[in-house]
């Protein structure tokens, strides 16, 4: 008996292209509160997307001490980059 001496046709490759696009986006808030154990606290956020992939955004908190810390933060074909802001000695 004589066995195929070729190789036999690829496999098919199986997946999709079709992921979708980025689309743009924008939202944020704003949490103000406290009570007589812990004080007076903020946190707020915003952050908007422009549809390309590329993102801009904020976020802070300013704790019941006075405390406060801030990132400012971009994220786009060129990575992740952050700055930071305290009020921290």
């Amino acid at each position: 008996a004589q066995y195929g001496h070729g190789y036999g046709a690829p496999a098919p490759a199986y997946g999709h292209n079709d992921y979708a696009q980025p689309i743009p986006y924008q939202y944020g808030f704003d949490i103000v509160g406290g009570d007589h154990h812990t004080g007076d606290f903020k946190q707020t956020r915003q952050e908007h997307g422009d549809g390309h992939g590329n993102v801009q955004g904020s976020y802070s908190y300013v704790d019941a001490h006075g405390i406060s810390r801030q990132v400012d933060y971009v994220a786009d074909g060129h990575g992740f980059r952050a700055q930071i802001k305290t009020n921290e000695p």
